[in-house]
């Protein structure tokens, strides 16, 4: 689940791609303790917490979740996200997606389609992950999971079954996924409740995180 109304303005929570509600634009996962609408502020606004203090508030709130199966999930949700990017299957992706993200990417994928083009991912692993950024508040709680996997990539015309881009060696990359949930969700029956709200590669990652330090 994710929230369902945004806590700057209320509106329908539907998340873009960047982390940004799609009504008013504002960064609902990482904006530190600035003015909501009309001037006020919101507890649910808040600054990220370190892995461990993040994941101790969630845990007082929901004594039944568990780090370790959060990342097992987390893995599984990774690799098939890596499927279903492969097979261009836009359903596949949906059930572990935010609305917003799933739109953008889906938009992606159809940019493939349009050019006949298929992205070959052979050998995908994941080599570590780490929860790396937690946001706790009233409204959602957020988990950005930094992965290091491995793989070989390389695009395909499907017309002529011929390498147009990439090569079959094998490439390591490092990426951030952030999930999110409302933050009144319980852990139930091993239940996965967290949505993909965000992806980042490294590099943009570290060009976010530099943002919110200036910001902050």
């Amino acid at each position: 689940m994710i929230p369902s109304n945004c806590p700057n303005c209320s509106a329908r929570l539907e998340l873009n791609d960047d982390g940004t509600c799609d009504h008013c634009g504002v960064d609902v996962t990482v904006m530190a303790n600035e003015p909501l609408a009309g001037g006020s502020t919101d507890a649910a606004v808040v600054s990220p917490l370190a892995p461990d203090e993040g994941i101790a508030l969630i845990r007082r709130a929901d004594p039944a979740f568990d780090p370790a199966g959060f990342e097992r999930r987390a893995e599984q949700a990774f690799l098939a996200l890596g499927q279903a990017w492969q097979d261009r299957d836009r359903e596949a992706a949906r059930p572990l997606m935010s609305p917003g993200l799933h739109k953008s990417w889906s938009a992606n994928v159809q940019m493939f389609v349009d050019e006949h083009k298929r992205n070959v991912l052979e050998g995908m692993r994941v080599d570590s992950l780490a929860p790396v950024k937690v946001v706790h508040g009233n409204a959602f709680d957020a988990l950005t999971v930094r992965f290091t996997a491995t793989w070989i990539s390389y695009e395909v015309d499907e017309r002529t079954d011929r390498v147009i881009a990439g090569d079959r060696t094998p490439q390591s990359f490092t990426e951030f996924f952030t999930f999110q949930r409302s933050v009144d969700a319980r852990t139930t029956d091993g239940r996965f409740d967290w949505v993909l709200s965000r992806l980042q590669r490294e590099a943009d990652y570290a060009a976010s995180a530099d943002r919110s330090m200036r910001r902050g």
